[in-house]
């Protein structure tokens, strides 16, 4: 070991003072230079923590407002399906009414009918008849004439009825369709 400590004295002594002064400032300005670029570094890390910071706000904020836009077209489509269904329960309210009102007009048709074949008066009813009495001869005769007299009418009125029932019918299966 004392050999190489002595071959290293030696070769520092011959090299000259002037580039020991060089390697020196050398070693001095590169760990000079090391300290700029680890401030440098840390300067940067800074920059990119604030830049995060800023764009997580900006994000958040801008998930806030999608948000609030959710939200308000959820609101408002709920509020046109709630005014929509008002609607539709409005029309199924009428098309209940139209069926019953048309179940009335062919109840008071058929009544009619039995009326006027059996030749009793209107507003009568037949509710009077013994159960398998019919009528006379003479009410058989009279009644065969204003059968014939009104079964235009009562046809036309029937075939009337039928049409409207018809189409209510129509209305209350689209209606289900719609809005099962």
């Amino acid at each position: 070991m004392k050999t190489m400590l002595s071959a290293l004295g030696g070769l520092f002594a011959m090299l000259p003072g002037w580039l020991w002064a060089a390697l020196l400032a050398g070693m001095a300005l590169q760990s000079c230079g090391q300290g700029h670029t680890i401030a440098d570094l840390k300067l940067q890390v800074a920059t990119a923590q604030t830049a995060k910071a800023k764009s997580d706000t900006a994000l958040s904020d801008r998930i806030a407002a999608e948000a609030q836009t959710v939200a308000a077209a959820v609101t408002l489509a709920r509020g046109e399906e709630q005014a929509k269904q008002a609607r539709q329960e409005v029309k199924i309210n009428e098309l209940h009414a139209q069926n019953t009102l048309a179940a009335a007009e062919l109840a008071g048709a058929g009544q009619r009918v039995r009326n006027a074949i059996y030749g009793l008066a209107p507003g009568a009813g037949g509710a009077g008849l013994p159960k398998g009495a019919g009528p006379s001869l003479r009410t058989q005769d009279r009644a065969g004439t204003e059968l014939q007299a009104a079964g235009g009418i009562l046809a036309d009125g029937l075939l009337r009825l039928t049409a409207e029932a018809d189409e209510v019918a129509r209305e209350r299966n689209t209606c289900a369709a719609l809005h099962p």
